[in-house]
């Protein structure tokens, strides 16, 4: 289950990567995507939504390396045990 867990926290970073890097190439996506305009075309919106995209990124990025870091350590620790 581990693996699969680090594959959605690694697959959920890449997605918040990709999605900070568009909206900082083409910030008015939103209003294209969604036709509105949240912020009435004076940013603050595209740079919540890249602040809070970095924050995601980050956070399953450090939480995909904490699971890494818990699966060797255990496998560590069944090596030694059958030693």
């Amino acid at each position: 289950m581990s693996r699969r867990l680090v594959v959605a926290e690694l697959f959920a970073a890449g997605i918040a990567s990709l999605m900070v890097a568009v909206t900082i190439a083409k910030p008015p996506w939103v209003e294209l995507v969604f036709r509105t305009d949240p912020d009435d075309h004076s940013g603050l919106f595209g740079i919540l939504l890249v602040g809070g995209l970095t924050a995601v990124g980050a956070g399953a990025s450090l939480a995909a390396r904490a699971q890494r870091r818990r699966a060797g350590s255990v496998a560590r620790i069944a090596t030694c045990a059958n030693d």
